[in-house]
């Protein structure tokens, strides 16, 4: 049991792609069951690759705990994407046990429209005041906690957007310069409610490789990332959505077919024995 247990991981772990499409093709409760067999942050890097709405009928199924794990483990943006999809009740438990400023972070995207630039930004990316040496900046980007991502947005007081730096100009500027000697202006931004077909079209992308998000009086409440606005409107075209388990097993590969038979037999018990290729040796005596 254990042994396959770890198989289910080492899977899952190195295939979160080819896990999900597989998963999608299974009833809910069977792939919510399998997930929370799982370490939450294996199970998120799966989670991720869903389309939202199927990865909050799994989430449906869990027990609250396992829930508050997974959340925390997916980061403030899947997370809200997820919990736009279960039941307000189900939402509200959920940020309750979560940690405050996590709870806050998601609670801010949620509050968004969907398919907005608000309801899928980073909500904590890295801004620093216009007089933060280049050095400083540097080592802030290095420590930082949050996405990756090679800018750093400059604020005022009140966080409104001043300009941004990129890690190049950074990197190529004197330590001791100031950021405000350095910075873009005017900075790359976007309104919050902005759709997301709109933000697509936005031309600072072919300079950029961050947007930042902004409300009213030019304050930042958050980054939007071209890689992660394409994996949004590649979920929502439904990118996946029409292809069949059939269809996502087929692009695994005979190796890893037998590996997922073997895991999901353990850990939901939802596929058939492997059929055994050769046939048994009374059968070739007769």
């Amino acid at each position: 049991m254990r042994e396959s247990r770890s198989l289910s991981i080492v899977f899952a772990e190195g295939h979160p792609l080819e896990a999900a499409q597989v998963l999608e093709g299974l009833p809910a409760a069977e792939s919510g069951a399998y997930l929370a067999a799982l370490p939450a942050r294996v199970a998120a890097g799966v989670v991720k690759r869903m389309a939202p709405q199927y990865a909050a009928r799994c989430a449906e199924t869990m027990s609250e705990s396992v829930v508050t794990a997974l959340l925390e483990a997916l980061g403030p943006q899947p997370a809200s994407a997820l919990l736009h999809h279960l039941p307000r009740d189900q939402q509200a438990r959920a940020l309750e046990r979560l940690p405050v400023g996590t709870a806050v972070a998601i609670r801010l995207l949620v509050g968004y429209p969907q398919d907005t630039a608000g309801s899928c930004m980073d909500p904590r990316p890295l801004a620093l005041p216009p007089e933060t040496p280049v050095a400083d900046a540097l080592e802030q980007l290095k420590r930082f906690e949050g996405e990756p991502v090679d800018m750093v947005f400059v604020v005022g007081t009140e966080r409104q957007v001043l300009g941004a730096a990129a890690l190049v100009a950074l990197l190529r500027s004197p330590p001791r310069e100031a950021l405000s000697r350095i910075m873009r202006q005017p900075a790359p931004t976007v309104s919050a409610l902005t759709p997301l077909a709109a933000v697509q079209r936005h031309p600072d992308w072919f300079e950029v490789p961050a947007l930042a998000v902004i409300e009213r009086g030019d304050r930042l409440v958050g980054a939007l990332r071209r890689q992660t606005l394409e994996k949004v409107l590649a979920r929502d075209n439904g990118f996946r959505a029409d292809q069949t388990a059939n269809e996502a097993l087929a692009g695994i590969g005979g190796a890893y077919w037998q590996v997922l038979t073997a895991l999901a037999q353990i850990a939901v018990s939802v596929m058939p024995p492997v059929t055994p290729v050769e046939p048994r040796e009374k059968d070739r005596e007769r």
